[in-house]
């Protein structure tokens, strides 16, 4: 059974690849990539499987419990960017489902650069240090 499920969609880019990363409760993960680039021209589809260690689980479990999906969800209304990235995040906990979509590379960046963030914000650019760490997936730099 899916415990967290993360899909990342790419903002307006030359890399439109996206993946969708699903774990289960025992730590096993399946993550899907489906590489599409225009220069040069590449069109495919992956598919990892692996476990993770106890630590890894515990750090996701760890950020996951700490954040406030509904207050991510309010911040990433606040301030909309068209072309940004999109990252889904669904997990489930004692308490039901929870979720959220927001841009969470693009809140990275900004923090990065020092731009002042709510702490829920800094929490949700935490917890995708952590998923973008687990992907397969290594978005090619320029």
């Amino acid at each position: 059974m899916a415990w967290l499920k993360v899909r990342y969609s790419p903002g307006f880019q030359e890399d439109l690849t996206s993946w969708t990363l699903v774990v289960d409760t025992h730590g096993r993960v399946h993550q899907q990539i489906d590489v599409r680039r225009f220069a040069p021209r590449e069109e495919r589809v992956e598919a990892h499987e692996w476990a993770l260690s106890d630590r890894a689980l515990s750090e996701v479990r760890d950020r996951l419990n700490s954040l406030d999906a509904d207050s991510v969800r309010a911040a990433a209304t606040e301030f909309v960017i068209d072309d940004a990235e999109h990252i889904e995040v669904t997990w489930q906990s004692e308490a039901g489902s929870h979720w959220f979509v927001a841009p969470l590379e693009w809140w990275h960046h900004q923090a990065l650069r020092g731009r002042a963030q709510p702490s829920v914000v800094l929490q949700a650019v935490a917890l995708w240090r952590v998923l973008a760490s687990l992907s397969r997936h290594a978005a090619r730099r320029a």
